[in-house]
């Protein structure tokens, strides 16, 4: 606000109010944005494919799609007096059908411009592995896991799994952050770290992506998030392990576009 016209955020999460003169404050507002990526959870079975957007701890839509082409698909092993080998050629040519049409179309979207961060398969195994297997390399990298979710689970239940998720992927993930920017420091020079350094980094329009630890002192970082915010700069934030590790090599990192 400035005290005429408001800008109003709805987040279905927990947080403590606070308020602060002075200086725009907007490091917790993209601290929770940061935290709670967006999900894309896709459950698959023999007869559907269903998928669930979870976004800040809360199952949004859903929606759902037939797996096969107007008809069930067997992913199973019959005995050998209920099958034939014609029957199983024509049961595998359909689930390589299927895997196909289904990973083409997360393919299609992921590829374009997506709006999830994160994707989490699950239901049916063996289908989820194969349409895994079946992705293309960049849309495998937002895949972070694939999990015994049933297909039939509550929308709750889904929104609590992924939670669990999110927090081992995100621990995860800030640590790889912290390790990259002490690794690209010594070896080529395209990070920095300490709050000085990556400020001129950021003003000048070197820094690409800056990685704060979480919680932040109230006032240290307002001139750096304003700078950031200008400049268009990527940020994310690391807690825990990964945070205590930044604050070692000076609070705060930034990896740059070029060294120098």
């Amino acid at each position: 606000t400035d005290m005429e016209d408001y800008l109003t955020a709805d987040l279905p999460v927990e947080l403590p109010t606070r308020l602060y003169y002075g200086v725009p404050q907007l490091k917790h507002l993209l601290f929770a944005l940061d935290r709670y990526k967006k999900y894309l959870v896709i459950l698959f079975s023999e007869e559907k494919t269903r998928a669930v957007e979870v976004f800040l701890t809360t199952a949004a839509d859903e929606y759902e799609a037939p797996t096969g082409a107007g008809a069930r698909i067997s992913l199973r092993q019959g005995g050998r007096k209920a099958r034939t080998q014609a029957s199983e050629r024509r049961d595998l040519e359909t689930e390589r059908t299927v895997v196909s049409r289904v990973a083409g179309k997360i393919n299609e979207y992921f590829l374009g411009d997506p709006e999830f961060e994160r994707i989490v398969f699950g239901g049916n195994l063996k289908l989820a592995h194969a349409v895994k297997n079946a992705l293309h390399p960049a849309v495998a990298d937002y895949l972070v896991t694939v999990e015994r979710i049933d297909t039939n689970a509550s929308s709750e239940e889904i929104a609590d799994r992924v939670n669990q998720i999110a927090d081992e992927v995100e621990a995860e993930h800030g640590m790889g952050l912290v390790d990259d920017l002490v690794t690209r420091q010594h070896a080529c020079g395209r990070a920095v770290l300490e709050s000085q350094g990556v400020l001129n980094a950021v003003r000048n329009g070197q820094a690409n992506k800056m990685v704060v630890p979480y919680p932040i002192d109230a006032d240290a970082f307002d001139e750096l998030f304003l700078a950031a915010a200008l400049n268009n700069v990527e940020i994310e934030f690391v807690t825990g392990e990964a945070a205590e590790k930044l604050n070692r090599f000076g609070g705060v990192g930034a990896s740059l576009y070029y060294a120098g």
